[in-house]
């Protein structure tokens, strides 16, 4: 008999000592220990970390129940002089859930601390953390209380944001109540079932804000049924340090490419930035080529490279898009550089530079597969501004801007020649003309101030705004403040508020027919204390705009 009892002592001991590897049991009193006082506190989280702007704002613990939480605390003993001090095994530590139950229970570690992450049932909890001493028979505990009853997400659309949560589980609901950065709910809403909204009252696309839901019951209680609180803006968007003139989209690749740097403006980085661009991502790929501004850039017809001009160098870059490896070529335009570069018919580059005066023109054409030169100079009495070569006709369009006669042009060409002495001409003048032309991808038609024109110069038709992008298959148009349907011209969307800046330059690609490009460059004209350079910022944005988008 005497046997058996020690064996099951020998168990129960075990098993005690085997629950919770921190806890160390308690040694006997010592009468030399005298404490003058005893503190414990719950360090993290505080009780004041979140801010909700329900009923008039209000400090809490508002936590997504998806997740753990981390609880720490401390304990603080003092002693009288000369007294001996207590061991860590000497003290007892339980973390208590008043809905859970007790969670942790063991000893501190040697500095005092306790530490133990948990994963909470949905409610709304008092947390504990409870010490002792029981050598002295003395305990004290700390207390907070948090909310984890509703997990709330948002998300960003390009247009809103989308507010979805998990349902209430109390049999005393009554309504969600959703709260942002103001005192004043943005919607009540009574039906239980309802885990969704989408807001969009912002001042700009990229005004990040917090979100809460609150849930309202039919009891009176102490503490607030919340939603964790989440921030988000309504854009999608990358927010690039650098100044970004131009982009274009990669008609087989998910990519899309951007010019770095502003030519009157002195920057430690220029370049190339390369733009990652699919239904899961939408990043910077990488920056290169950063030494050198380019003017302007072109993708030749088989999508194969990338040709790169340039003003202050004799020299143009060829991008292979499969290994973004660079070549260059020398080139010779006497000093006059080369403003614009349009790939044509089997790598034939048709080179345009203007007079360092301004006052006249020429083209070169250059072979981009070996860089040898196939004709040029060839002079031209007039200026462009911009040029658009079309390899279903092998014709080089241009136009005239920043004058008071603003025209388009059309030169037919052959792969070895420019013919600038024989051209349509579309005889309406434009006061003033934006430096811009574009050409459909179709290849069909072009767009030039507020018109659309067949590949002959003739008026398709007329817009009540400047169109600056058409999608591939001749779905979408968008100016710089809606998209339209291209055949009936409806309003399909309406941009949101973009952010402000002091020198704005903005680019409009689609990059398929459901996604726009909206680039907005902001070039500051001033130089902080100590900077080097002038700052640039870009944000890009993309807008899903496409028939399964609204």
């Amino acid at each position: 008999m005497k046997k058996h009892v020690l064996l099951l002592l020998f168990v129960f001991l075990l098993f005690n000592c085997s629950t919770n590897d921190d806890y160390s049991p308690p040694s006997e009193p010592d009468t030399n220990i005298i404490i003058e006082s005893f503190k414990a506190k719950i360090t993290s989280p505080s009780q004041f970390r979140d801010y909700s702007f329900y009923n008039q704002g209000c400090e809490g613990i508002f936590e997504n129940p998806d997740r753990s939480t981390l609880f720490q605390g401390n304990v603080d003993i003092g002693y009288v002089n000369g007294s001996a001090h207590l061991k860590n095994s000497d003290i007892v530590v339980t973390w208590v859930s008043s809905v859970d139950g007790i969670f942790y229970q063991g000893n501190p570690n040697d500095s005092m601390e306790t530490e133990i992450e948990k994963k909470l049932s949905k409610g709304v909890h008092t947390i504990y953390l409870n010490v002792s001493i029981p050598s002295k028979n003395i305990h004290i505990k700390d207390s907070i209380t948090l909310s984890n009853a509703i997990q709330l997400t948002a998300k960003n659309t390009s247009k809103s944001v989308k507010l979805t949560w998990t349902k209430y589980e109390g049999s005393d609901f009554k309504s969600y109540i959703i709260y942002t950065e103001d005192f004043k709910p943005i919607v009540e809403i009574n039906d239980i079932n309802t885990l969704e909204y989408n807001f969009e009252n912002f001042t700009s696309l990229v005004e990040k804000k917090q979100y809460q839901v609150i849930v309202r019951t039919k009891g009176v209680y102490e503490h607030i049924i919340g939603s964790n609180i989440e921030k988000m803006y309504p854009g999608i968007f990358i927010d690039f340090p650098y100044y970004i003139r131009k982009i274009i989209s990669d008609p087989i690749r998910n990519r899309l490419y951007g010019l770095v740097g502003n030519k009157n403006y002195i920057s430690d980085n220029y370049g190339l930035v390369i733009i990652d661009i699919d239904s899961q991502n939408f990043k910077v790929n990488s920056h290169i080529l950063k030494d050198t501004f380019y003017t302007d850039f072109d993708i030749s017809p088989d999508n194969e490279n990338l040709f790169l001009s340039q003003t202050d160098n004799e020299e143009i870059v060829k991008l292979n898009l499969t290994t973004l490896t660079p070549t260059s070529f020398t080139t010779n335009t006497d000093s006059w550089g080369i403003h614009k570069i349009e790939a044509g018919v089997n790598n034939t580059l048709y080179c345009y530079g203007n007079s360092p005066t301004f006052d006249s023109s020429k083209f070169w054409i250059y072979d981009g597969n070996t860089g040898n030169l196939i004709n040029g100079p060839i002079t031209s009495f007039l200026t462009h501004d911009d040029i658009e070569y079309n390899h279903k006709n092998q014709a080089l369009y241009t136009g005239k801007s920043s004058v008071n006669n603003g025209r388009v042009y059309k030169f037919n060409t052959d792969n070895t020649f420019v013919d600038v002495s024989s051209y349509p001409i579309w005889l309406t003048t434009i006061s003033s003309p934006e430096p811009f032309i574009l050409l459909a991808q179709n290849n069909q038609s072009l767009f030039w101030e507020n018109y659309q024109l067949d590949l002959d110069l003739n008026i398709i038709r007329t817009f009540t705004s400047n169109i600056k992008a058409c999608s591939p298959n001749n779905i979408l148009l968008s100016d710089y403040e809606k998209v339209y349907t291209y055949n009936d011209l409806s309003i399909k969307y309406t941009f949101p508020q973009f952010p402000t800046g002091t020198s704005v330059a903005n680019t409009i690609v689609f990059s398929d027919d459901d996604n726009l490009i909206f680039c907005r460059a902001d070039q500051s004209n001033v130089k902080n204390h100590g900077e080097l350079y002038y700052k640039g910022q870009t944000y890009i944005f993309r807008f899903k705009v496409g028939k399964n988008n609204f």
